[in-house]
């Protein structure tokens, strides 16, 4: 009977352990957007949206790549290239969005994010000629 409550308290406890912490990438930019996460990169096209599921707590850092126009592009940027997302606690939802514009053979891709709880990130901005 001791063997069996042990058991039994090992599942509770898994159970409780459990989460749902996920990641909403929409992509409302004009070009596939590449969003690697978890050392898996998942492509968003345009007008697309995606969602990683069952992420454990912890820092992880994310990386964005873009497709650059086919013609016509003499400089592109993304901002930020990369971020660290923090999971502390269940049931974590980080919604990003990605917005982008093409002026002058300029195109640029800008994203934004927000969480249901306190977002702890870092982020950094680059620009590539």
């Amino acid at each position: 009977m001791g063997k069996l409550m042990v058991l039994l308290a090992g599942i509770v406890s898994l159970i409780g352990c459990s989460n749902d912490n996920q990641i909403i990438i929409e992509n409302k930019a004009d070009y596939p957007i590449y969003f690697t996460f978890r050392s898996s990169q998942n492509t968003v096209n345009p007008n697309g949206q995606t969602t990683i599921s069952d992420i454990p707590n912890g820092d992880y850092a994310v990386a964005i790549g873009i497709q650059i126009p086919p013609s016509g592009a003499s400089s592109w940027s993304v901002t930020p290239p990369s971020a660290t997302f923090s999971f502390n606690k269940k049931s974590t939802k980080i919604r990003t969005e990605f917005y982008s514009t093409f002026v002058s053979g300029i195109y640029a891709v800008t994203w934004n994010y927000s969480s249901t709880d306190p977002v702890t990130s870092t982020s950094t901005g680059i620009t590539s000629p």
